[in-house]
Parts: structure tokens; C-alpha cells; sequence
């Protein structure tokens, strides 16, 4: 999710799994992997699908298959049980972090507001927390009119993650409201990405606030070439609200197999 360029990630994720599919076939963890690696890199729910439902036939309680499970079924059919399954996913892991913060964002985009926020809650009562977590949360509570908590959040992830002025960081939500920030937002930003050592696509939910249609489109390609794990998720709310208003952005995003757009 971080730290590693994708591409780099996935080849070596990708010969690891097969290799293990030799070994044994007949392992949860192993079409758990090559689940994972459909979803997130190769964008083939189906085939995520069918390497998840496997797993679950192997060990049916295998909190990781489910959450899985969860997001290619959601990204197959928004109506589709997918919210179901990252629940599941959730009781059989109740202190998992990013599975929380997982759950929080699909209900969101299903309109479960409260819901969502309860489980954000939960969310921020356990360590460690998840720095895309509190990344995503912050545009989400911004959008949600919540300001103050959203700054909090983001100023929270700086912290997190090491960025050396976290106190800065708000600056760049409140350039949405206010182009006149827009270009110090967009240099923040850049420095953000160098400090951390992090990929455009790390960064997609605070690039999408900027009032500079040129800048989110440049980082959009990018994340797109590089097969970022963000992109699938993108036509999900509150960044497909965003999207809507750039068409070169949804074009490029609409090329690129993104559902719900």
C-alpha cells in the first residue's frame, strides 16, 4: 500500500503465490494471495472471486479471504453482498484496523453514514492505526462538513507516518474552498511525496480536493500506469462526486475499467 512502487510489489507478491500454489494447492492462505493480486493489481474481480470463495472452502474462517471477498464483490455489484463480507470479515478479526477502516469506507459509499462513522470509532480506539486509513477518513469527514476532525485526522497521519510538519497538512483540504492556496498545496504535496517516499496514488484522496484539474489529472495518469491499488476504488464516493466534475479525469478513469463511473 505504501513505500514500495506497485509494480515491484505485485511481480515479487505475484512469484511468491505461484510458487506456494505448487507447493500446495490446497492452502486458504495461497488463493487468499492470488486474490488479493487479482483485485488489487491484475483488476479482475472475477477472477479474485472465484480465487476467494476457494479459500473459504479450504478454511472457511479465514478472516483475510472475506475481507478480500468483500471488495471484489462489491466492485462486481454495488448492491452485491460485499458489505456482508467484510462484517465477517470484521467478527472473525475484530481488533483488525484496516479492516475497519475498509468496512467504514464501503458504507459510506453506501449512503450508511452513521453506521460508517461508528465503525471509525471503533476504528480509532486501536493501535496501530492505519495510515491510508486516517488518510482516506480525513477527505471523507471534510466532504462530511466536519472540518475540525478532518484536519485532526490528516494532522494525525502526518504524525503516523513521519511527515516532518503535520501541522501543515490541513492547508491542503482547505484549498478546495480557497484557490487561492492552490499552488502552496500543490508544493506541499510534492514535499509530502518526497519526505515519505510515496507513490502519486498514496496521495489520490488529497489530490482530488485541489481546485487544478491539470495537477489531478497528471497524478490520475500516473497512478493509473503505475496500476496503483487506489485506482479500482475510485468511482466509489466521495471521490467519484470529484470525478464527475474533471471529464478528462473520468475519461481516462472510465478507460481504465473503473466500475461505478
Amino acid at each position: 500500500f505504501e513505500g514500495v512502487p506497485t509494480r515491484e510489489a505485485y511481480a515479487h507478491g505475484r512469484d511468491a503465490a505461484r510458487r506456494a500454489l505448487g507447493l500446495d494447492p490446497d492452502l486458504a492462505e495461497v488463493h487468499t494471495a492470488l486474490g488479493g493480486l487479482a483485485l488489487y493489481h491484475e483488476w479482475d474481480w472475477k477472477a479474485s472471486e472465484e480465487h476467494l470463495l476457494r479459500a473459504l472452502d479450504l478454511n472457511p474462517n479465514y478472516a483475510q479471504a472475506h475481507h478480500f471477498l468483500g471488495m471484489a464483490q462489491f466492485l462486481l455489484d454495488r448492491e452485491g453482498p460485499g458489505i456482508e463480507s467484510l462484517k465477517v470479515a470484521n467478527r472473525l478479526n475484530p481488533l483488525g484496523n484496516s479492516f475497519l477502516y475498509t468496512l467504514y469506507i464501503w458504507l459510506y459509499d453506501a449512503g450508511r453514514v452513521e453506521e460508517a462513522v461508528a465503525v471509525f470509532r471503533k476504528a480509532e480506539r486501536l493501535e496501530p492505526p492505519v495510515p491510508y486509513g486516517l488518510l482516506n477518513v480525513s477527505s471523507f469527514l471534510f466532504k462530511e462538513g466536519q472540518a475540525e476532525e478532518a484536519f485532526r485526522t490528516l494532522r494525525k497521519w502526518g504524525e503516523v507516518t513521519g511527515y516532518p510538519d503535520p501541522d501543515r497538512l490541513p492547508l491542503v483540504l482547505k484549498a478546495r474552498e480557497a484557490p487561492e492556496l492552490t499552488e502552496e498545496a500543490v508544493a506541499l504535496l510534492e514535499d509530502v511525496r518526497t519526505a515519505l517516499g510515496l507513490q502519486a496514488g498514496d496521495l489520490m484522496g488529497l489530490y482530488l480536493h485541489l481546485p487544478a484539474p491539470d495537477v489531478v489529472l497528471r497524478i490520475v495518469r500516473e497512478a493509473i500506469a503505475a496500476r496503483h491499488v487506489i485506482v479500482p476504488f475510485l468511482g466509489m464516493n466521495p471521490s467519484r462526486r470529484r470525478i464527475f466534475e474533471l471529464p478528462q479525469v473520468w475519461a481516462e478513469l472510465v478507460k481504465a475499467g473503473v466500475p461505478y463511473l
